[in-house]
């Protein structure tokens, strides 16, 4: 179903706890779907578009594969949760793992361990493990040798496991599964002092324009929101950085879906309710404001506390501190909406990926440095819908060929982002994916919370632990733009 399916872990978390069990059964394969496209530009179709009924809707298109057998990232998660091998424990300070054998007739000494210890993206250290000899359902130990002391930064340690002979299905070196342990995960003491500029701010009528190094960066005084951001003269933002709740739905999103739609969360405004600067001196400049979200003739569904903090080392932070109205459904995210200009079209960022990631449905994806276009950051699901996130971030760089651009660092949670040239506008209207023109911009998501995927469209509704339910959510991040082509994204 699209996007799907969410929480496989939780049902096969179940399945290995109870022996009387089981469940999390995929009865498609694959999409139903007939081509109206060509090979190398398909354009697929689904129930009424030749003019039948009745019929079931995109409900045809409910696969693990595409129509043209390419697969899913639904496929690649649910390969991680069912692999016959699981990570039982990993003891930094001996360098002891644990690995258990989930198969119940054969050893596991057809698969090879391959494993690295990475930190900040940089590989420290690795090895292989020949012939798994691990007896059905056993454990057994081993000592990864050469790990060398870690100190700070996002350290992890990556295990693929690997098929040393052929298979029917498969060739010698496919990897079966993989997994990934935190070993640290915290940002490094900075090692030299940053630079500080002369922090100026130019005052009028209707704006603040705070101008700092290579940066001038303007706040609106009639909508309270961040409207202009200049770095080395290229303007960067398109339209005014907003509050965000909407995200277009998935399949699975169809039996809640009518209940966001009747609270009008698709049509959400923001209104300024009060402004006011808390400090200003050379070295700092607060402003801060209330605003409201709400729908035309609506109560508000978010009100939110915002603080907006430059400084003169060149960098500035947003916090976003919103309250959701009690008794109204759970919201599909929280965070902000940024378009930008068009020509940031390369992508870094250190989080999860590179397949789509969210809070229950992750495991196909790991931790890492990754570089991407903007353009490549699309799932074409035959029904447009939500898609491309990754959780987890703890840092993203957007940038132009030039390497002009905007860094982006989470602050005190790491966060969800999405970063293509769809806004959800866009994917919400759109019936088929042929029908979709990318826009001139590049539009970036960034969240602090986001509603699971799950598996609602024929399954139980989301778990309550999933659901963007709290009252209050906050979002901090902080934000440095200009030269991006030697940047330390660590230090």
């Amino acid at each position: 179903m699209g996007n799907s399916p969410g929480d496989l872990k939780d049902y096969w978390d179940l399945i290995y706890a109870n022996d009387r069990f089981f469940g999390g059964c995929i009865w498609e394969f694959t999409d139903h779907s007939v081509n109206i496209g060509t090979k190398t530009d398909p354009k697929f179709t689904y129930g009424g578009d030749m003019g039948e009924y009745p019929h079931d809707g995109n409900f045809c298109v409910d696969g693990m594969i595409y129509p043209d057998r390419r697969p899913h990232t639904g496929l690649l998660e649910y390969k991680e949760v069912i692999k016959p091998i699981r990570v039982v424990s990993f003891d930094i300070g001996t360098s002891k793992l644990t690995v258990q054998s989930l198969r119940c007739f054969t050893s596991l000494k057809d698969i090879d361990l391959y494993w690295s210890v990475e930190k900040n993206g940089a590989k420290l250290a690795y090895g292989r493990i020949c012939g798994l000899d691990i007896a059905p359902e056993a454990t057994r130990e081993y000592f990864l040798e050469g790990i060398p002391e870690i100190g700070g930064g996002y350290c992890y340690l990556n295990l693929s496991f690997v098929s040393n002979e052929p298979r029917a299905w498969a060739s010698v070196g496919y990897e079966i599964g993989q997994e990934q342990i935190c070993i640290r995960n915290s940002k490094e003491e900075r090692a030299e002092e940053k630079k500080h500029y002369l922090l100026t701010v130019c005052e009028d009528s209707d704006c603040y324009t705070v101008t700092c190094g290579e940066q001038n960066i303007t706040v609106s005084k009639n909508s309270g929101l961040i409207t202009g951001v200049i770095a080395q003269g290229k303007s960067l933002l398109r339209s005014s950085i907003t509050p965000n709740i909407w995200r277009a739905p998935t399949d699975n999103d169809r039996r809640v879906r009518p209940e966001w739609e009747a609270n009008r969360y698709d049509h959400m405004q923001t209104k300024l309710m009060s402004m006011c600067v808390t400090e200003c001196t050379s070295q700092r400049f607060e402003i801060n404001a209330r605003l409201s979200m709400a729908a035309n003739g609506c109560l508000p569904a978010v009100t939110l506390d915002v603080a907006y903090c430059f400084e003169n080392n060149g960098e500035w932070t947003m916090k976003w501190s919103g309250k959701h109205r009690s008794g109204m459904p759970m919201l599909p995210r929280f965070g902000i909406k940024m378009e930008l200009d068009g020509t940031l079209e390369k992508l870094s960022y250190f989080g999860r990926g590179p397949y789509e990631s969210y809070i229950d449905k992750r495991y196909a994806s790991k931790m890492g440095e990754y570089h991407s276009t903007v353009t490549e950051q699309y799932e074409p699901y035959v029904r447009p819908q939500e898609n491309m996130a990754h959780v987890d971030t703890q840092w993203l760089a957007v940038k132009s060929e030039n390497d002009i651009g905007l860094f982006i660092e989470a602050e005190e949670a790491p966060f969800s982002f999405n970063c293509s040239h769809f806004t959800a506008e866009q994917l919400t209207a759109a019936a088929h994916a042929f029908e979709l023109e990318p826009c001139e911009n590049t539009v970036l998501y960034i969240d602090s919370a986001h509603s699971g995927i799950g598996s609602n469209s024929c399954g139980p509704a989301l778990l309550e632990k999933y659901r963007v339910n709290d009252n209050e959510l906050d979002l901090v991040i902080r934000v440095r733009g200009g030269m991006l082509g030697d940047f330390n994204y660590y230090s």
